[in-house]
């Protein structure tokens, strides 16, 4: 029997997003005050046993967000 399809939800919490966004920001003005090309950043969700943890990664090094909630959500067939 087929697995049903699945999507998933990553879903940080309100000072997870203004950690990241403000993080994000800095690298951001860094690169622009250096006259080069604003790179951006990524976001990196680990999974382990009973636990999720999100970190953000971009021209400043890395910062561990935390905890975040991913919930699996059934999806019909289009």
């Amino acid at each position: 029997m087929p697995q049903p399809r699945r999507a998933m939800n990553i879903q940080l919490n309100p000072d997870q997003v203004e950690q990241f966004l403000d993080w994000g920001r800095k690298g951001t003005v860094a690169e622009l005050q250096a006259d080069c090309e604003p790179s951006g950043c990524g976001l990196e969700i680990s999974f382990f046993a009973g636990f999720h943890m999100a970190e953000a990664v971009g021209l400043l090094g890395r910062l561990d967000l935390g905890d975040v909630k991913v919930e699996f959500v059934p999806v019909g067939e289009q």
